[in-house]
């Protein structure tokens, strides 16, 4: 199995591919979950983390993952909104920064900050005060 997770994807990357992926690796998060309640210290921990850091459509939810590009993916407007809404449902704040993703989320949240304060307050930073002038 170890030389099966090892073969590279033989198609270019893009929004069919990285779709293509996510319908095999959609429950990578939860099989890397359940693998390192197993045994954590598993090579095919390891490899399952590589593989999430790898194709960051699949793997929202992963805890300290370093995700790769989204140049991929991020484009595509049905595949932008998923990995948004991904985000949201797994509260996967780690994966806030990019700005083509902070600001899809600003826009799912507009005016309405209390729905998600959590989220809000990463995306939108307390003010700075500045007294008035005298």
């Amino acid at each position: 199995m170890w030389a099966c997770l090892g073969i590279p994807c033989p198609a270019p990357r893009g929004p069919e591919t990285d779709w293509s992926v996510d319908l095999m690796f959609r429950h990578l998060p939860d099989v890397l979950r359940f693998a390192r309640q197993l045994s954590n210290g598993d090579p095919l921990v390891v490899r399952l983390g590589q593989l999430a850091a790898d194709w960051p459509l699949s793997s929202v939810g992963v805890p300290a993952v370093s995700c790769g590009s989204l140049d991929s993916f991020i484009a595509h407007p049905a595949l932008r909104r998923l990995y948004a809404d991904r985000i949201l449902a797994q509260a996967d704040f780690s994966r806030l920064g990019d700005p083509r993703v902070d600001d899809l989320l600003r826009a799912d949240i507009g005016l309405h900050r209390d729905l998600a304060p959590l989220l809000a307050a990463r995306l939108w930073p307390e003010p700075v005060s500045v007294p008035p002038p005298s």
